[in-house]
């Protein structure tokens, strides 16, 4: 026989369900409430092992937190909030899903500041909030605030007025160690000094410049009123090299002479100006009166130095190689000279010592000598005197003179040579009468009787006396009296 089958062979079912789902998700009579994949195993119908797959996502609802700053409003979800504040909004998500909003609202004002600046007129146009004011006063402008809010800012703008500079002597010139003061300026406010044209710190003390070192300075000075200061002006001080005339001398010169006080000083082209008891003296180069002459020696800077010469005219020398005299021949005969401290006589040769007062001489002519005496200066006078040799010792006489008056054979008087001592000198007239007598060898008979005039004729003399070496010698006889 011939079995027939009849077979129906089925498969196991497998089926895929994805499902989201808020919060959570029952699925086969299980709760779900994380997202994920699921499996579940059972028998199908037919009796064959089959599997159901869950791709399961659970979501949430939406909790968003709004942090918003606005100005005077907000409008947030269809309401207008006009404070600060926390604010929910609750709904359903597109999930269908509760969710909630958060808010936080800060509500902003519009500020407002008032500012008060002072600035200088020289600083003006000022520039302020991006800004340029060029006059002072109230100025307000509009501005956006951190907080985006529109504000007003007032600037009160005090305008100061800048002073000028101060009024100097620009340019100032100064000798070399001159005795300096301090800088002076003219202003009307408290005045600032500065080394520099430019920056620094400015000392209310005025500079003293130093005069030490030759060179140009500059110093230069502003004004200040308040917090504002001037612009600076410049102060140029000049140290110029002063005239050396040197140390003060003393000079001597002659009587007689003049001194020219031009050769003294080395003055160059400077100015010059001689004084003698503070009046200017006329004649510099001819002068011969002594004192303490000033000189005051003068650059173009007006730079001075001084210098004293005091002159001394020496006292005048009177040289005196004594009088006229006479001598004995070949024997040692003494010159009497005066006048000073330093002689020479000339000539020489004749004399044991030509720079004494009063050298000896052993003379067999006549001989003028010449007597120069000196100082220590060199200042000098001369003399001279005619000495005449005779044989001695001896006594000689004129036989006449003539006493008118013209200077020659005035005068009756023996020459005595050698003679060391005279007893008496007489002379009579023709009747006996004595009218002249003397011992002294050094006068003579002029002609007058009793101050009366003698007339012409001959008269008689007689003379004694002792020679040097103590021999008596006597002399007689006539003598003519010319008129």
């Amino acid at each position: 026989s011939t079995d027939t089958l009849h077979l129906t062979i089925t498969n196991g079912t497998h089926n895929v369900t994805t499902q989201t789902s808020c919060e959570s998700f029952v699925w086969n009579g299980v709760t779900y409430n994380t997202s994920g994949n699921y499996l579940h195993n059972y028998v199908n119908a037919s009796g064959c092992a089959s599997t159901d797959t869950l791709h399961l996502t659970i979501t949430n609802g939406t909790h968003n937190v709004i942090n918003q700053t606005a100005c005077n409003s907000f409008i947030w979800n269809g309401i207008s909030y006009n404070s600060s504040g926390n604010y929910v909004h609750q709904y359903n998500d597109v999930n269908g899903c509760a969710s909630a909003d958060t808010l936080h609202l800060t509500i902003a004002l519009p500020t407002s500041s008032t500012t008060t600046i002072n600035v200088c007129s020289n600083e003006m146009p000022y520039s302020w909030n991006s800004q340029s004011f060029t006059i002072g006063g109230t100025h307000v402008v509009t501005l956006i605030n951190q907080n985006g809010c529109d504000s007003n800012a007032t600037l009160n703008l005090i305008v100061n007025p800048t002073p000028p500079k101060p009024q100097v002597n620009p340019n100032q010139t100064v000798c070399q160690n001159s005795v300096s003061n301090a800088l002076t300026a003219i202003g009307t406010y408290p005045l600032l000094w500065y080394t520099n044209a430019v920056g620094g710190v400015g000392s209310s003390i005025a500079p003293v410049p130093s005069t030490s070192v030759t060179g140009i300075y500059h110093f230069y000075v502003s004004q200040i009123n308040g917090n504002c200061e001037s612009p600076r002006n410049e102060i140029t001080i000049r140290v110029v090299r002063k005239p050396a005339l040197g140390n003060d001398i003393e000079q001597h010169i002659c009587f007689g002479t003049y001194f020219n006080l031009n050769t003294v000083y080395n003055t160059g082209n400077q100015t010059t100006l001689w004084t003698l008891n503070n009046t200017p003296v006329a004649n510099p180069s001819s002068i011969n009166t002594s004192g303490n002459y000033q000189l005051v020696l003068s650059n173009s800077f007006g730079c001075t130095d001084t210098a004293v010469v005091n002159l001394i005219v020496q006292p005048q020398l009177n040289a005196n190689a004594g009088p006229d005299d006479i001598a004995i021949y070949n024997e040692p005969y003494q010159l009497h000279g005066a006048g000073f401290n330093h002689y020479l006589w000339s000539p020489a040769s004749v004399l044991d010592n030509p720079t004494t007062a009063n050298p000896f001489a052993v003379l067999t002519d006549d001989t003028q000598f010449v007597l120069t005496i000196s100082d220590d200066y060199g200042c000098s006078d001369k003399d001279t005197v005619f000495i005449k040799v005779l044989q001695g010792p001896s006594i000689y006489i004129p036989n006449a003179f003539t006493p008118n008056g013209d200077g020659l054979n005035d005068n009756f008087k023996p020459t005595y040579v050698g003679i060391q001592h005279l007893d008496y000198f007489r002379v009579f007239d023709r009747f006996g009468v004595v009218v002249f007598e003397t011992n002294s060898m050094g006068k003579a008979w002029d002609g007058f009787y009793r101050s009366m005039k003698q007339n012409a004729g001959n008269f008689i003399y007689i003379v004694k006396g002792v020679d040097k070496y103590g021999k008596e010698k006597v002399l007689k006889g006539n003598v003519l009296l010319i008129r």
